[in-house]
């Protein structure tokens, strides 16, 4: 007796093992397609990482980068080079230069 069809989209968690020893657990999102009569895959996401030797996940979730205080009382962000680039063209007024020098960035 087959197992019954299930209807709707349902989560499901797997651990992949690297070359290196470490897990790493993914959460995927799955729908039945009855064309098929297969799980479709609707979005895989990393949600963290098992170490070698240990059994604790480590989660691997974006973080902000802090904010830094100076002595001088100043705060100071860590910046990407894109955000640099539309910093200065705004300041400077060469924003249509910069976007026609690099059309394969997503300046805009």
């Amino acid at each position: 007796m087959a197992r019954p069809i299930r209807e709707g989209t349902r989560i499901r968690t797997f651990k992949r093992k690297q070359g290196n020893g470490d897990y790493y657990v993914f959460e995927r999102e799955v729908e039945y397609d009855p064309e098929t009569r297969r799980d479709k895959t609707l979005s895989l996401r990393l949600i963290g990482k098992i170490p070698k030797g240990s059994e604790v996940m480590v989660s691997t979730r974006h973080r902000t980068p802090p904010e830094k205080k100076s002595a001088d009382g100043t705060t100071r962000y860590r910046l990407g080079m894109l955000s640099l680039l539309k910093w200065v063209g705004k300041e400077s007024g060469i924003d249509e230069d910069l976007k026609s020098a690099l059309p394969q960035l997503k300046y805009g």
